[in-house]
């Protein structure tokens, strides 16, 4: 093989090689704009279930303090 040849192959290789890492970068770049989404999300269903469970825990204590069961339809007692 000659030096021209051997040049062309050496940049072609480096070419391909800038492209892939160029690729690479961009997915790297969108899995962590990604990740954070999921993240937020995540956040956010977790203040839920807190709150969810604080007003189950409400609710168990309400019928716990003498109301033996008969629940008032629409009662927003806590």
């Amino acid at each position: 093989m000659d030096n021209g040849l051997a040049m062309i192959a050496v940049a072609s290789v480096t070419t391909v090689g800038g492209i892939i890492v160029a690729f690479i970068q961009i997915f790297k770049k969108e899995n962590r704009e990604d990740h954070a989404m999921v993240m937020d999300a995540l956040r956010s269903v977790h203040k839920t279930i807190g709150r969810v469970e604080d007003k189950v825990d409400r609710h168990l204590v309400w019928h716990s303090e003498g109301q033996n069961g008969n629940v008032p339809r629409g009662s927003k007692k806590a």
